[in-house]
């Protein structure tokens, strides 16, 4: 997406490229960025469940340690 910004970046500052173009390129690139942007979506909220899971596993742990100290 960074390169897609960049390369349009360049070519409207050097006329390459009208506004219309800009559009209808950008209406072209519309689903890419969008699976772009759920790919990074899901990728945070798998990251996130991942730290959850850890940290409630380490807590259960923890409450294992204490139980079996206090018998």
């Amino acid at each position: 997406m960074m390169q897609m910004q960049e390369d349009l970046k360049r070519q409207l500052q050097s006329g390459e490229m009208g506004e219309v173009n800009v559009e209808s390129l950008m209406e072209s690139k519309q689903q890419m960025l969008l699976d772009s942007l759920w790919k990074l979506n899901v990728a945070d909220i798998e990251l996130t469940i991942s730290h959850v899971c850890q940290t409630v596993c380490s807590c259960i742990l923890s409450l294992k340690i204490q139980f079996v100290i206090n018998l």
